[in-house]
């Protein structure tokens, strides 16, 4: 391998200008290739065809809402917050949620409010839903009993009806028809209570219904409040509060514009007091390829090989074959 780079270090130095030119076409390539055929840049990965895959393409189909990007802020006040900086966390945080881009990013003073008053509210729940169950249980009740006077009215009718087919001869005709007269009112009292308990009957089947729904929302309320025990949105000291911006995004990459709108707006609440900080997926922007990061590492580079080698052209060459080196390499790999 020596041998062989010696030798291509001796044919380049013979043919200096068409190593450079060679160079410089290599790098052409790398760049007309990087810029034409590349894509967006994205820390996300897939599996395809594995159930996780699977799943994640179900939720962002059914659920769009849900399979978006979630970036974290936290917002810290020294002392606590007073009530002026949290209705500037308040602002902001609605500022954000009418952004293009961002689905939601809730208040986390309002969220932690909610928490609190959870464990009351489904108390309160717990009790409103057993007395509705009382009143159903009651009104079933009653709907037995008037089942059970409207056979037992059946039952005399019939006897009514049977005594009169037995006196029939012996009555007179006036006396008959105001006989049948009573019957017929009282068949249509009976005919009457009936569609009563019918009417009843549904009111207390759709009544059954509701409750069980609403047992089924209460039992969901009371897991999420158990497994939501102990998470806060604000610390115990009130110093700290916290909140998700749930972003629209493909694939799971953030819009940079978008999560550079939410810093400038964040970065408003230094005035009243608050300190911002943002999570890497709101902070982090790979649209691009070259940062301050690395033109501080070329600078401290260029300072380094100065000082050890003592030569702007010593320090220069292995500094440009370094970068030539990496920029054609990043080219090839972007295209």
């Amino acid at each position: 391998m020596a041998a062989l780079l010696h030798r291509i270090g001796g044919w380049s130095a013979r043919h200096r200008w068409a190593a450079v030119l060679t160079w410089l076409l290599i790098i052409a390539l790398a760049a007309t290739g990087a810029a034409t055929l590349s894509q967006t840049l994205s820390d996300e990965f897939t599996i395809p065809g594995s159930r996780f895959q699977t799943v994640l393409e179900e939720l962002e189909e059914e659920i769009p809402e849900a399979a978006g990007g979630i970036g974290t802020v936290t917002f810290s006040a020294e002392g606590g917050f007073s009530e002026e900086q949290r209705q500037a966390v308040a602002d902001v945080t609605e500022r954000w949620t009418e952004l293009d881009g961002v689905i939601e990013a809730s208040d986390p003073f309002a969220v932690q409010a909610e928490l609190d008053a959870a464990p009351d509210e489904l108390a309160q729940g717990r009790a409103e839903l057993e007395a509705a169950r009382a009143e159903l249980e009651a009104g079933r009740a009653e709907l037995e009993q008037g089942q059970a006077e409207l056979d037992a009215g059946r039952e005399q009718l019939a006897a009514q009806r049977a005594e009169l087919e037995a006196t029939r001869e012996e009555l007179p005709p006036p006396a008959v028809t105001a006989a049948e007269e009573e019957l017929a009112a009282a068949e249509e009292q009976l005919q009457a209570a009936e569609e009563e308990l019918a009417q009843g009957r549904a009111e207390i089947e759709q009544g059954e219904e509701e409750l069980a729904a609403a047992e089924r929302e209460l039992a969901q309320a009371e897991r999420m409040a158990e497994l939501t025990d102990g998470v806060r949105q604000v610390s115990e000291d009130g110093s700290v509060a916290m909140t998700q911006v749930r972003f629209e995004s493909s694939g799971g990459q953030l819009d940079p514009e978008t999560t550079e709108e939410v810093q400038e707006i964040g970065d408003t609440l230094a005035a009243d007091g608050v300190e911002v900080d943002y999570s890497a997926e709101i902070v982090s922007d790979l649209s691009s390829i070259m940062g301050p990061a690395e033109l501080v590492g070329v600078a401290v580079a260029v300072v380094v090989l100065l000082v050890l080698l003592g030569s702007v052209l010593a320090a220069g060459l292995p500094l440009l074959t370094a970068l030539v080196g990496v920029g054609v390499g990043l080219g090839a790999a972007m295209s």
